[in-house]
């Protein structure tokens, strides 16, 4: 059973007020990203946070560690943020980074990649691939590396190791996928877009679709979940039961099993799209994030 809080949540906050933010067909890209600002300017960090700015001429980002954890640091979390792929990163996404930091005993650096629709694809994809590459090259040792992300960030991360696969590139230990959005760009066909279309507070297909549009544009990407996984690291795909885009994650771990990847299915039950980011208010979304960890840690402090 859900709890009281997050059921309040849901009801005042996703549902009443996110939603109606997050429609596009009503709320014009401008509001959102004000809205998105005004709201997560307020959001207080952590006491102990720690942040310092990348300078490179292939991406922007941030590194960001708990007090506890120094600069030096071996294991390094790679995270890619949510926002349809247009709205930006924020203290929201800063305050799920030091959450990890502090529970993996690991950096974060964040990517505060391209948006749409001002840049379309691949603009957001280079970036996180140019991050990833520059942690290479500073000599952050792949096996050090867990690369992951919460909706469109998810499909951002496993665009990404699709990459990586093609190229030939050294892959990162493992990678977390959190209410994935990106999975398939094409489609839209999973059957949840049906089944959850009355359950999910926050998302409908036709601003799925909208979202995706406006990071495509005219071009058509073929369906990531879809693609032949094998050579994929570990891997754990984190889902709310009443998100429409449910059979997206479900999609990915069966295809990926099939590739013979070993991954961790986490499905919700009661919660919604991207719910990890209520993990300050939320105890669901906080136990979300500590299964998170102990992936993570399973696989970098093992």
């Amino acid at each position: 059973m859900n709890s009281i809080r997050s059921k309040l949540i849901r009801r005042f906050v996703v549902k009443s007020s996110m939603r109606k933010l997050c429609d596009p067909f009503t709320t014009s890209l401008e509001e959102m990203r004000d809205k998105h600002i005004d709201v997560n300017r307020r959001l207080k960090l952590p006491s102990d946070a720690n942040l310092k700015s990348v300078e490179d001429e292939e991406f922007r980002a941030e590194w960001l560690r708990a007090e506890s954890i120094t600069e030096n640091t071996e294991n390094v979390i790679l995270y890619f943020h949510s926002g349809a792929f247009c709205l930006g990163y924020s203290n929201a996404h800063r305050y799920l980074a030091l959450e990890l930091s502090r529970a993996c005993n690991a950096r974060v650096l964040a990517v505060d990649y391209r948006l749409a629709p001002e840049y379309k694809f691949p603009a957001a994809n280079e970036d996180c691939l140019a991050a990833y590459r520059w942690l290479l090259k500073n000599n952050v040792k792949p096996q050090n590396i867990v690369m992951g992300g919460d909706s469109a960030g998810a499909g951002l991360a496993l665009m990404t190791l699709l990459t990586l696969k093609e190229t030939e590139k050294p892959m990162p230990r493992a990678a977390f996928f959190l209410s994935l959005f990106g999975g398939d760009l094409k489609n839209f066909d999973g059957e949840s877009y049906k089944t959850r279309k009355s359950y999910d507070p926050l998302n409908s297909k036709e601003g799925i679709q909208y979202f995706a549009k406006s990071y495509l544009g005219e071009q058509v990407l073929e369906p990531s979940i879809d693609k032949n996984l094998e050579g994929l690291p570990d891997l754990l795909v984190q889902v709310g039961s009443d998100d429409i885009l449910l059979s997206d994650s479900v999609r990915l771990a069966e295809q990926a099993r099939r590739a013979g990847v070993k991954v961790i299915f986490d499905e919700w039950e009661g919660m919604w799209h991207a719910f990890q980011g209520f993990s300050m208010i939320v105890p669901e979304a906080k136990a979300a994030i500590s299964n998170i960890a102990e992936f993570i840690n399973s696989k970098v402090n093992a």
